[in-house]
């Protein structure tokens, strides 16, 4: 499946957010998905949407201060590592090379995109 990408999206794969979690993706629904503002997940990513630059970058400074590397190197660029800024229209940022993109949706690379999953579409 793929996830819905609205305004600024940063979009973790779920792998990551087990290893830093305490309790895992299960906690981290527990305790912040609704104060984060707009999570969407399928079974590989979770994907929060915020509306500007400085909510995007508390969200990362957040899964910075968790345990997650935002920034790494891919042949000497900067790049996303553990979690990834995803513009709704342009895609990725800065190099990622873990997450797949198309027009407003994303996915976790080498999984086949299906059906999004959007926030109309999510049981509440």
């Amino acid at each position: 499946m793929a996830v819905e990408l609205e305004f600024i999206s940063i979009a973790i794969p779920i792998a990551n957010v087990d290893r830093v979690y305490p309790g895992g993706f299960e906690g981290y629904k527990t305790d912040w998905e609704r104060p984060f503002g707009r999570a969407l997940h399928d079974e590989h990513l979770l994907v929060i949407s915020v509306m500007n630059p400085m909510d995007a970058q508390w969200v990362v400074d957040t899964w910075e201060e968790w345990g997650l590397e935002p920034f790494g190197e891919v042949e000497g660029e900067k790049a996303w590592k553990d979690l990834c800024i995803v513009d709704y229209i342009r895609g990725p940022t800065l190099p990622c090379d873990w997450i797949e993109y198309g027009y407003e949706a994303a996915w976790l690379k080498g999984e086949p995109r299906g059906e999004v999953v959007s926030y109309y579409s999510r049981e509440e």
